[in-house]
């Protein structure tokens, strides 16, 4: 098993130790579920970042050859600590990603951007998300980013919830969907879709 593949490893056992809650939950979604990931409770911890880091890093490196991409972009709240520590890790490694962020609403005050960071239009972005269910906020940010003139046809996240989200993903255009987990990978035996 090489580096990343233990990296990989170690994200997948901190992700279901850390950030697997079971309990009621209503999801961004408005389904209902007994279980809650909440991988905020990772992605804002130094060990839980690197492990994302090199994660994610051998499918950022393909995205970057196949689409020219050279931004990493996501909807607030979950993709912030994410894209901001990979763009680090990219710029500490020569290869480096910009970063931009995509508010749910336009900022009411200020500039009034719905889009915060560096980020001209005809620029290949990659999107980013921690956790995929409906894909909601993703075509949210996925809209805003093409109103703005880029280029988005990649798309990674943490972990695919269900199928729901990439379906809805790629018929929005989205070529190359990646998630690191798919949710029963995190569940294991007790996986039954809700």
């Amino acid at each position: 098993m090489n580096e990343l593949s233990l990296e990989k490893t170690k994200l997948k056992d901190l992700i279901a130790s850390k950030a697997l809650l079971r309990g009621d939950f209503t999801l961004a979604s408005g389904l209902k579920s007994d279980f809650y990931l909440d991988t905020r409770l990772i992605s804002l911890s130094a060990e839980g970042l690197g492990a994302i880091c090199a994660a994610l890093w051998p499918d950022l490196l393909e995205l970057r050859e196949k689409y020219n991409a050279t931004v990493l972009a996501g909807p607030a709240l979950g993709a912030i600590p994410i894209i901001s520590a990979l763009s680090l890790y990219s710029g500490q490694l020569g290869l480096p990603f910009g970063a931009a962020i995509i508010r749910q609403t336009a900022k009411q005050h200020g500039t009034g951007k719905m889009i915060e960071g560096a980020l001209s239009a005809g620029e290949n972005v990659i999107l980013v998300e921690d956790v995929v269910t409906s894909g909601k906020s993703s075509l949210m940010a996925l809209e805003a980013l093409r109103a703005h003139g880029c280029i988005v046809k990649s798309f990674v996240c943490l972990v695919k919830r269900d199928d729901a989200g990439e379906e809805a993903l790629r018929g929005a255009g989205i070529e190359d969907f990646r998630g690191l987990f798919a949710l029963s990978e995190l569940l294991g035996s007790d996986y039954n879709k809700s």
